[in-house]
């Protein structure tokens, strides 16, 4: 069977390509052995195995958790990650971010310098 040069073609496993006197195949060994693990029949669990069901969410104290809210567009609505404190955060720069911020300036002035070396030289 000859490839078609306008499009491309799915190669399954089971077929072979042929380039001049060279035979491709693909061989899958992940694929195989997930086919062979669905095959298997499902095993039930015991009470103790199973755990308890899920609970419903909880709210953090003095905030207010609606699971049901929903933006008009149909998408999640924004809301603060779970057990992250947006009150009394400060605005500014820490000094960890100062710090952070001189390292990156002393690295583009020294990459800066070293490309005007660079393009002197010749």
């Amino acid at each position: 069977m000859r490839a078609p040069a306008d499009g491309d073609v799915v190669w399954k496993p089971a077929q072979m390509m042929k380039i001049g006197r060279t035979v491709l195949a693909i061989e899958e060994p992940l694929a195989e052995a997930l086919a062979s693990i669905e095959a298997v029949a499902d095993e039930a669990l015991s009470p103790e195995e199973a755990g308890a069901p899920p609970s419903e969410p909880r709210a953090a104290e003095g905030t207010s958790f609606q699971p049901a809210d929903v933006a008009p567009s149909g998408a999640l609505a924004a809301a603060p990650a779970a057990g992250v404190k947006t009150e009394g955060r400060r605005a500014g720069w820490s000094a960890a971010d100062m710090l952070v911020m001189a390292a990156a300036l002393a690295i583009l002035a020294l990459s800066l310098a070293g490309l005007v070396w660079l393009l002197r030289g010749r």
